[in-house]
């Protein structure tokens, strides 16, 4: 791959003010410049030039595809924290080009969304500004005790598991929802009750289709009069709409914001006018600590890989073979299946294919599993081995004998409610799905799927569609298998859109039906 080869000459453009500290590791072996403030204009002249071989960003350049498609030379993009949305990963990736970030910000994410639960609890902003206008509006400012109050996290990662550290600390009772995570120091309870028992509430999950406006209208129904909203993840998980309007019904007492739908909000969010809500402009991993570590975690990556050829954490880069592609991307939607179907903590993962296989069936499975735990901007093929492994998965890997079916690949996971798996076949370009907790059955593996499982009755499978019919659902295809004869069977049905959640719970009530999931690929 050219662009592992070692670098000894060209510069490196760094903007955004990166913190000095990393700068300097970087000079000792290459001349950097410093740039703050690009046009995109000005970006694509230096870049065109053909002297750079790594840019360095954070939040403010955005490095688009117009951008990447008239940069010369450049081999790698390094941005000084986790979030990578100012950059195009996939153009990148078309030109061969790196894309690198920084995992280490759970520190300081964490303490900032403990200082908005505190600033919102005890109303500091809004006092702040009232002694500030010459004011001494004391039985205004009336707060709430934290001490002996219920929090409930929703995500409990890096970041989660901080709040929790903390807030308990503080004699707080601590709950939270993570389909995928076990921690015994903390109770772990369902969304509803969550939802319902939650005197705060604060969010630390990725923003993806699953978490998109998670916290809408119906569940600001369910919630306790007077709850704490606090959201340090990003914008869209929460409605902003449905927000302001029940702190206006005082249903929610108030609210501490750090991300939004749109950065900046526009003057027309809603959130903006009330008066119990503490804004922040996005600053959740922004301190001297933070910027200086990022910079010097970014500048080792860039280093190792510019000088030695070696890849670490990168979001967008696994030195995969053209024939081998189908194999990843099997794998990768084999463990996206599995994942999105048995929302338990994982607690061994195991891959199997043939020897020339193995390698790519298991940056593809890995990933696609790993992807929905934590989120596509933390991590990658190359770090999903080790991202898993963190969170205390095993993981194993079986070369398939020449038995089996040519390019067949295995996804095996081991949860808390029992073992599941899935294999398919990549058959040239193209896969299959073939095999679903060892019942066969052939499908597509793209697409909008409801995945039911169900005892082999009589009309099960009618009253499935029928019901779909009658709710609006258009069923593509639909793919059936069973272990014999009135025994288990499952049915992956290919729909046009993706089904509301009432449609979902609708289908669980019809009888003999077992489970009903939503899975897209």
């Amino acid at each position: 791959m050219g662009n592992t080869a070692e670098t000894k000459n060209g510069r490196i453009l760094a903007c955004d003010g990166i913190d000095k500290t990393g700068i300097e590791i970087l000079r000792e072996h290459f001349d950097v410049d410093e740039k703050n403030k690009l046009s995109e204009s000005e970006l694509i002249q230096m870049l065109s030039s053909g002297e750079y071989v790594a840019l360095l960003v954070r939040s403010a350049t955005k490095v688009n595809r117009n951008v990447i498609e008239k940069s010369v030379g450049l081999k790698a993009i390094g941005r000084a924290g986790i979030g990578v949305d100012n950059i195009d990963v996939k153009s990148a990736t078309e030109r061969g080009i790196v894309v690198m970030n920084t995992l280490g910000a759970a520190n300081t994410t964490a303490e900032h969304t403990v200082a908005l639960i505190f600033s919102v609890a005890r109303r500091i902003a809004q006092s702040h500004l009232s002694v500030k206008q010459g004011k001494w509006e004391k039985s205004k400012f009336i707060g709430k005790e934290l001490a002996g109050k219920t929090i409930g996290i929703i995500g409990l990662g890096n970041i989660g598991k901080k709040v929790a550290e903390i807030t308990k600390s503080i004699g707080m009772n601590v709950i939270f929802f993570d389909p995928y995570v076990e921690d015994q120091r903390f109770k772990r309870v369902s969304f509803e009750e969550l939802l319902q028992n939650s005197d705060i509430i604060t969010i630390h999950v990725p923003l993806n289709e699953k978490t998109k406006n998670m916290i809408g209208d119906e569940e600001f129904k369910k919630m306790k009069d007077g709850v704490i909203i606090i959201n340090c993840a990003r914008g869209g998980i929460i409605d902003e709409n449905a927000l302001a309007k029940y702190i206006e019904q005082g249903k929610v007492w108030g609210a501490g914001i750090d991300t939004f739908a749109e950065e900046p909000p526009p003057q027309s969010n809603p959130l903006l006018q009330l008066e119990n809500v503490t804004l922040t402009p996005h600053i959740g991993a922004s301190t001297v600590e933070g910027q200086k570590n990022a910079s010097i975690e970014i500048a080792k990556k860039i280093l190792k890989f510019l000088k030695y050829g070696v890849i670490e954490d990168a979001v967008n880069f696994v030195p995969v073979p053209e024939d081998k592609k189908a194999v990843l991307d099997l794998a990768d939607k084999l463990g996206s299946f599995l994942v999105q179907a048995y929302q338990y903590p994982i607690r061994q993962v195991k891959i199997a294919a043939s020897m020339e296989n193995i390698p790519y069936a298991k940056y593809g499975g890995l990933f696609g599993i790993s992807k929905f735990i934590v989120g596509e901007d933390f991590v990658s093929p190359l770090n999903a081995e080790s991202t898993l492994k963190s969170r205390g998965v095993d993981i194993s890997e079986k070369v398939l004998g020449s038995d089996e079916l040519p390019n067949k690949i295995s996804v095996e996971i081991k949860t808390s409610d029992g073992i599941f798996s899935i294999s398919g076949m990549v058959i040239g370009k193209t896969s299959r799905i073939i095999e679903i907790n060892g019942l066969p059955l052939e499908a597509p593996t793209e697409g909008n799927f409801i995945f039911s499982q169900n005892e082999d009755k009589p009309g099960v499978v009618g009253k499935i569609g029928t019901f779909l019919g009658e709710n609006g659902i258009n069923i593509a295809s639909i793919h059936l298998g069973r272990d014999k004869p009135g025994g288990k069977a499952i049915s992956l049905i290919n729909v046009d859109e993706i089904p509301p959640q009432r449609v979902l719970e609708g289908l669980r009530k019809i009888p003999h039906v077992l489970r009903v999931v939503f899975v897209k690929l």
